[in-house]
């Protein structure tokens, strides 16, 4: 069967769906005996398959595979996908260098997750369907229904362009359109709390690079992270500057566990795909690929005349970091 012309789940007439899928599951083992299947129907030998998931479902696929010849790559997901805008990359990246059809199976989303996580989960899922709409990518996005909560399936359901359950792809009735991020995902982040760290900034960025690397050591945020997120922020910064009215506002904090800092400016960000996808060193809008990249959460919200790109960092004592920048590109 080709995915992107399957058979609807009532036996009946053929229905077009693009090759994002969800399929739901149970058990790790019954979610790689499903995968196999998949496999043994769609993969051809000469194309990339790549499976992101967790470490219960990665040992059930290890088996079930033995021996079927389906050759694959293992990621884990905890890692990659902990900041879940950095996904897109990593799949646009393996597709670059492919020369044949690419099989991206994921698990974005697991037990545990932080609400803010959810809902960059949520984004992440809507915005895979115009990342990686008119190509050959197929993305196939496991979610447990024994351990995901009904709003963490009701997302799934409505990111997903296609249902891949008891052996075939149908239509998914929940779907809306390619890149609808669902309402719950789609929140303006909630303001600093009141004791927050604030400066405003132009032109010099030294006060900014300061004043993060000045709450990442009181955070308690190692060396090397707390570089990345001073580079972080200093390029969400100097987007505000390029690409706003030349200034910004940088609020620093502690929430449990991690440090947030968070810049906001008048500019507006048009492109939904801003730094989720690899750009070149000197293109607009690459220092936020770079933040992503590095950091363990960023959250951007953008409308006319305003934007916001918050980061966050673990740390002991659990800091964000909230930027605003002007107007973004990737």
């Amino acid at each position: 069967m080709n995915t992107n012309q399957a058979t609807g789940t009532d036996g009946g007439a053929a229905t077009a769906v693009p090759g994002h899928l969800m399929l739901p599951y149970d058990t790790p083992r019954q979610c790689a005996s499903a995968l196999l299947g998949l496999f043994r129907d769609e993969l051809r030998p000469s194309e990339t398959l790549t499976v992101a998931v967790t470490q219960p479902v990665a040992a059930c696929v290890r088996e079930a595979v033995a021996g079927s010849g389906v050759a694959v790559e293992y990621i884990d997901i905890t890692t990659l996908g902990q900041n879940p805008a950095r996904l897109i990359s990593a799949i646009s990246d393996l597709a670059a260098s492919a020369s044949d059809r690419v099989w991206w199976v994921e698990e974005p989303m697991w037990p545990g997750r932080s609400p803010a996580e959810v809902a960059e989960v949520a984004r992440h899922e809507a915005l895979v369907n115009l990342a990686f709409r008119g190509t050959s990518v197929q993305v196939v996005c496991i979610y447990s229904q024994q351990l995901l909560s009904a709003p963490e399936l009701q997302f799934g359901e409505s990111t997903h362009p296609s249902l891949w359950r008891d052996g075939r792809a149908g239509a998914m009735p929940g779907y809306t359109a390619a890149g609808a991020i669902p309402a719950g995902a789609d929140l303006p982040l909630e303001p600093p709390p009141p004791d927050a760290d604030c400066i405003s900034y132009g032109w010099a960025l030294q006060p900014v690079r300061d004043a993060v690397a000045a709450a990442a050591a009181i955070a308690g945020v190692p060396g090397d992270r707390a570089s990345d997120l001073v580079l972080a922020v200093h390029e969400a910064a100097s987007n505000s500057l390029r690409h706003a009215d030349g200034k910004g506002v940088l609020h620093t904090w502690q929430a449990a566990g991690e440090l947030v800092c968070d810049i906001s400016d008048s500019g507006t960000v048009v492109d939904p795909l801003a730094g989720r996808r690899r750009s070149a060193a000197d293109a607009r809008g690459h220092g936020l690929w770079v933040a992503n990249q590095v950091c363990d959460l960023v959250q951007l919200r953008t409308r006319p005349g305003r934007t916001t790109v918050r980061f966050h960092m673990q740390a002991p004592g659990r800091l964000a970091v909230s930027v605003s920048g002007g107007r973004h590109q990737a």
